[in-house]
Parts: C-alpha cells; sequence; structure tokens
C-alpha cells in the first residue's frame, strides 16, 4: 500500500527505489518480466501531498496512512471523469541467477526501473500526461 500512500493528484509517483524483492525472484527463477504502468491512477481520487515521509514511515509497521477523496458522493468510489489506461512493455528475460547478490539484484532492478521510465515516456503523450514526469521514490 505505499503505491496508495505516496499517490499525489496530478502527479505521476511510483513507490519502486527500494522494492527489489520481486527481482530478486525473477533472478531466482529466471522469470519474464513485463514492465506496466496504468496512466491516470493518480487522477482517480484527490491525495493530498501531506506529511508524506511520516506516513510512509507508518507504512513500515502496516499501518496505512492514505488520504484520498474520490467522487463527490460517494467518496471511496474514483472521481467519475478519471480514465484509466495502460500499457505493457516487452518482457525483459532474466538470467537464472539460483543465488542472487546484491550487485545482481541492483543491477537488474536498474535495468527494470530504466525499461518502465522508457515506457512511460513512449507513451504519455498519447494517454493524456505528456506534462508529467515520473517519479520513483
Amino acid at each position: 500500500f505505499e503505491d496508495a500512500t505516496c499517490m499525489v493528484s496530478g502527479r505521476e509517483r511510483l513507490f519502486l527505489a527500494n522494492r527489489k524483492g520481486f527481482i530478486k525472484f525473477a533472478l531466482r527463477y529466471g522469470y519474464r518480466v513485463h514492465p506496466a504502468y496504468t496512466f491516470g491512477e493518480s487522477d482517480s481520487f484527490a491525495a493530498p501531498d501531506f506529511a508524506l515521509r511520516a506516513r510512509l514511515w507508518f507504512n513500515k509497521f502496516k499501518v496505512p496512512l492514505i488520504l484520498a477523496f474520490g467522487d463527490p458522493l460517494v467518496p471511496i468510489f474514483p472521481r467519475r471523469a478519471s480514465h484509466l489506461h495502460t500499457v505493457f512493455g516487452e518482457p525483459i528475460q532474466f538470467p537464472l541467477v539460483r543465488e542472487p547478490t546484491a550487485t545482481d539484484v541492483d543491477l537488474w532492478h536498474g535495468k527494470y526501473v530504466a525499461e518502465l521510465t522508457a515506457l512511460f515516456e513512449k507513451h504519455k503523450e498519447v494517454a493524456g500526461y505528456g506534462d508529467r514526469t515520473l517519479e520513483i521514490i
């Protein structure tokens, strides 16, 4: 739920900088990973950028402090005007590394983030988000 915690209306953010467990798993079993991004999620709810560091700190203890408001009539539902647009990139084939080192994980995590960022940049105009940048936190 870290992604929901760091969501801010009008900004494209992913909580991915230190999320590397899936990379280690993909290396351990030689999986393919498909980068994917959904445009419009940050606009589906109004979410303030209030006390982000404190809210992420609470996430360490599995306490979600999510501040989001959707539709005016039913605030727990997304805004009616929001539209989601999901794009998928080419798969990244991970090598089979039974005991991946931290260096292996960092290398392949960097490749995944680079591919995901390139996917975002490639499709942001068509999705209607040409003025935004992808923030990896």
